[in-house]
């Protein structure tokens, strides 16, 4: 179930180069402030943040909220989103632009995330780039549900309390992998594959969120 399986059954799959021995200590104790830059952009692993955040800054409510949970580029893909959801719903049809918005906020996205979460040491790339770790994302919808369109937050709700209780220990599992890093250089196997699927799992959710296909993403973890 947590394994580093590639999601085959599904259209969305995240992939890491395992990176289990070896690691770079001082990269990994400095990790939070190293990702800054790339957390301003495409925020931290957060599904519910990249929900609530843009309503806040909407209301006028913490808007410093936005940076670390669904970043700059986050919030235009929120916006993009909106406006695909329209779209499709008025006439069946996504603009491939709006989609690609979302295509590559979620690309960088996977990147940034794992990074944060010490999956991987090396620095990622700003944007689309070759990177340990890649999200895959199938091709534009030839025709779209426009019924899972239209209720796609509707549809949602039942993965919100799964995602809280994983992003709760996906948390708990970066602490301790962020400690054995730093002390032994090393993350454990276990921790790093749970943590690995848990993002997987949260990718797939985004990106359905995101209007990016209408796979219906499943309670699993491979």
């Amino acid at each position: 179930m947590f394994g580093g399986g590639d999601g085959a059954a599904h259209p969305v799959s995240f992939e890491v180069e395992p990176a289990y021995e070896g690691r770079r200590r001082l990269s990994g104790a400095l990790r939070l402030v190293l990702a800054v830059p790339h957390l301003l952009f495409a925020g931290g692993p957060s599904l519910l943040g990249m929900v609530v955040a843009p309503l806040l800054i909407l209301a006028g409510i913490a808007p410093l909220t936005v940076p670390l949970t669904v970043g700059a580029i986050g919030v235009v893909a929120a916006l993009a989103t909106v406006a695909s959801w329209l779209a499709i719903a008025i006439t069946g049809r996504q603009p491939r632009d709006l989609r690609e918005v979302a295509v590559f906020y979620l690309s960088w996205r996977a990147k940034t995330v794992a990074y944060a979460t010490l999956l991987r040491d090396e620095f990622p790339p700003f944007g689309f780039g070759e990177y340990p770790a890649t999200l895959t994302l199938p091709p534009a919808p030839l025709a779209r549900d426009r019924f899972s369109v239209v209720f796609r937050l509707p549809l949602l709700l039942p993965h919100i309390p799964a995602l809280a209780v994983l992003n709760a220990a996906l948390t708990v599992a970066s602490i301790l992998g962020w400690l054995t890093t730093v002390l032994f250089g090393r993350y454990p196997q276990r921790l790093y594959d749970f943590s690995a699927s848990v993002v997987r799992y949260s990718l797939r959710v985004e990106a359905y969120l995101l209007l990016v296909h209408d796979a219906y993403p499943p309670f699993r973890l491979d």
